[in-house]
């Protein structure tokens, strides 16, 4: 079973409270709703100027899930926004899609970055899929609808900051890669999660997926 002990970050849809995304966590790391809105069950963004404010949250390495219905980035035919600025780091330490199969994890470590990119088995616009990333010292892992889809050997651990964190949108600049679509539910593990336990949360989760 996923020991949720080690959650750092949950928000659901189903819990919104007017301009803010409370998190389920123990950690309260709760978010600041900035145009973004409550549609169909999830949380819609425009592509435009949408994004939702969370604390500094340290996150050196671990785990991202998320639910996304991804339609498009910006501008567009470019990258939409899911996440930055993770453990502090401004505009470094993000995730964001493009088209019909690419996803960024833009990390920063020892003061360099680095660009891994994964790539989706099937078109993963215009339907909801589960997405996960585990970045442990020496590995990364993406993983798909439950399953670990590819391996990325790690430089290290993430570089820290004081930036906040962000979800929705991945650009230093505030013009570009911002998400058209919709996220669901969003979790950050502080461990690693095994193969096992991305696919007990894929069926925990997947009344936002593809069965």
């Amino acid at each position: 079973m996923i020991d949720f002990d080690h959650c750092v970050l949950h928000l659901s849809p189903r819990k919104i409270m007017g301009s803010y995304w409370p998190d389920l966590s123990r950690y309260k790391n709760n978010g600041r709703i900035y145009g973004a809105q409550l549609r169909h069950g999830a949380m819609y963004f425009n592509g435009i100027n949408n994004e939702i404010e969370l604390p500094r949250i340290a996150f050196p390495s671990g785990t991202i899930v998320f639910w996304v219905y991804f339609i498009d980035g910006q501008p567009s035919d470019n990258w939409g926004g899911i996440i930055k600025n993770l453990n502090g780091r401004g505009a470094r330490n993000s995730i964001a899609l493009r088209g019909a199969t690419e996803v960024l994890w833009w990390i920063a470590v020892g003061g360099t970055s680095y660009t891994h990119i994964f790539y989706t088995p099937v078109d993963q616009r215009c339907a909801w899929h589960m997405y996960g990333i585990s970045h442990s010292e020496t590995e990364i892992q993406f993983v798909w609808d439950g399953e670990v889809i590819s391996t990325d050997s790690s430089e290290g651990l993430l570089d820290e900051g004081n930036e906040h964190t962000y979800l929705g949108w991945s650009s230093a600049s505030y013009s570009y890669y911002h998400l058209h679509g919709y996220l669901g539910d969003f979790f950050l593990f502080d461990e690693i999660l095994s193969e096992e336990e991305f696919k007990i949360l894929y069926q925990l989760t997947s009344p936002y997926g593809t069965h």
